[in-house]
């Protein structure tokens, strides 16, 4: 495993990878905008039960709203160059990650973070990668 939990439960800022090859994980565009404002899209990471189901009722699930959506503040966004994500694989939460760490942990990881940015693997393009500020919404607790 390459990411390094201490450095990132000690961090105040969480990034999370989102590849549409990974298994068990959604991506829901709800709306599209002509720019980024406008987008409103729901990442959902599922986990297997105990007998090997997948639980689509309680899932680790990021909501990037855009500048405004339903939340009250700006959400962040910007590009930066690819080798961002080499020099930053130790932080970087990949699905393959939260499998081996499991739901309690994510949850715990997320909740904890003041600041959590996601990387879509569908959204590097020029050898630039999109960082979009997003919303851990943790369903357990509503």
């Amino acid at each position: 495993m390459s990411q390094d939990l201490n450095l990132i439960e000690n961090s105040n800022t969480v990034f999370v990878r989102y590849d549409l090859k990974d298994l068990n994980t959604e991506k829901k565009i709800i709306t599209e905008g002509v720019s980024l404002e406008k987008n409103y899209t729901i990442y959902n990471y599922y986990f297997k039960t105990a007998n090997g189901i997948i639980d689509k009722l309680n899932p680790i699930k990021l909501i990037f709203s855009g500048s405004l959506g339903s939340f009250k503040d700006k959400y962040l966004y910007f590009r930066v160059c690819k080798s961002f994500l080499k020099k930053n694989k130790k932080t970087i939460i990949t699905k393959k990650f939260i499998d081996k760490i499991g739901y309690k942990k994510t949850k715990e990881l997320l909740d904890n973070a003041k600041v959590i940015f996601l990387v879509d693997s569908s959204e590097i393009e020029n050898n630039q990668v999109l960082i979009k500020q997003v919303v851990f919404l943790n369903i357990a607790n509503q």
